[in-house]
């Protein structure tokens, strides 16, 4: 149960992190499309450098302007998944601590079960022996006892007739 389980977790949190990309918008599309964004204004700023110093004042504040908006989605996303690993993380520590429980109970009850199964099984092959050694006992004892009685007995009516 623990390595299915463990193996089961491994994959539940890759598509946990998967799932967590794609609902963050931080997928490689997305990071490319932010990427060529950020070249296509890197180029018109080289463009404005070269061509006046009025549009360069201009499209530097929207580099500016975008720029920060670029960091700060960054920045949003990046709160955003630690927050929902840090969720992610503790529904696995309870979800372990849940498991863990179950499988200490089920040792517990399987243990008292076994405990309880071979006190019967050594409560029967002690009964079992005392019956035997019982019976052996008489056998021993009352055989030959018996034997030397008929034994007697036969002798002595044997020597009754014949006098």
């Amino acid at each position: 149960k623990m390595l299915i389980g463990g193996e089961q977790s491994v994959m539940q949190t890759q598509w946990l992190g998967q799932l967590m990309l794609k609902q963050s918008m931080l997928d490689s599309l997305n990071i490319q499309k932010m990427s060529d964004d950020f070249n296509r204004n890197m180029d018109r700023m080289i463009d404005v450098l070269q061509q006046s110093g009025k549009t360069m004042q201009s499209d530097a504040k929207i580099f500016h302007r975008d720029f920060k908006l670029l960091v700060k989605n960054m920045n949003d996303n990046l709160d955003s998944i630690g927050l929902l690993t840090t969720n992610q993380l503790e529904l696995f520590r309870e979800s372990l601590t849940t498991e863990r429980k179950a499988i200490m109970e089920d040792l517990d009850k399987t243990s008292d079960k076994m405990v309880k199964t071979a006190m019967e099984e050594l409560h029967d092959i002690i009964r079992d022996m005392m019956i035997y050694i019982i019976i052996l006992s008489v056998i021993i004892l009352a055989v030959p006892f018996l034997l030397g009685f008929y034994t007697g007995k036969i002798y002595s009516k044997n020597k009754n007739k014949n006098p």
